[in-house]
């Protein structure tokens, strides 16, 4: 096989692999307050979602994650939010709320006074259905 034709070969397969991570990637068209990573812990696979919620996040997204992720059976409610101006930046003014997990943990969060953000991070491990929250964290 000539020079030519091994870069050639080369080139097709690397474009063959991108293009299926690509389309991978998209498969799960999740909102942009979600982000996913899987890790292996103790030889078993586990899923941790991380859900960031700040001044950025329109009212729009918010429902979107949240019936988004009814559909994993985790539900994302708030009994109230409000996100405004705060000097000169967006923020998070007000927010009540929590997070419950298809396996019934739940945890309640509640602040108020202007802060940057919101992150809630729970993980699943994929080999026993196993579900815990990680942290609810609140940034001023």
């Amino acid at each position: 096989m000539t020079m030519n034709k091994k870069l050639l070969l080369l080139t097709l397969l690397s474009i063959g692999l991108l293009s299926s991570t690509i389309s991978f990637s998209q498969t799960e068209n999740k909102p942009r307050p979600i982000t996913r990573n899987k890790n292996v812990v103790n030889s078993n696979q586990v899923e941790t979602t991380d859900i960031l919620i700040d001044g950025s996040t329109s009212r729009e997204e918010l429902i979107e994650t949240c019936k988004f992720l009814e559909t994993e059976k985790v539900m994302l409610t708030f009994q109230r939010l409000e996100i405004g101006k705060c000097g000169r930046k967006q923020r998070i003014k007000y927010a009540d709320g929590k997070i419950s997990l298809p396996n019934g943990l739940t945890e309640s969060f509640t602040a108020s006074d202007c802060f940057k953000y919101i992150k809630i991070e729970y993980s699943i491990n994929l080999k026993t259905n196993d579900t815990k929250i990680n942290m609810v964290e609140i940034v001023r």
